[in-house]
């Protein structure tokens, strides 16, 4: 069993209503099975923050998770596996001016 650490800024936040929280995976789970585990737990409107599949990559344009301070978009995305004491961050960035 591994721990995680799981932060949420908006969107994320207003749906869990928590900053954060610890997570608990298997040994050897990725970043796909954490996302599972968390749509599982807080539903379809997390799902919606998570997902397009208006997008080339399926993924929702303004997502951004950030694994222990790196960003991760690309193939291999979904099958990183996470380490015990990992934190994870799940946020939409926006720009504004």
């Amino acid at each position: 069993m591994i721990e995680l650490k799981v932060s949420y800024n908006p969107p994320f936040r207003d749906l869990t209503l928590i900053p954060g929280e610890e997570f608990q995976l298997q040994e050897g789970e990725t970043i796909k099975d954490l996302i599972e585990k968390l749509e599982e737990k807080y539903g379809e409107k997390f799902s919606k923050e998570v997902w397009d599949k208006k997008s080339d990559d399926g993924f929702h344009d303004r997502l951004a998770i950030i694994v222990n301070g790196n960003s991760y978009r690309g193939d291999d995305f979904l099958t990183k596996k996470l380490d015990n004491g990992a934190t994870v961050w799940f946020a939409h960035s926006f720009f504004g001016g």
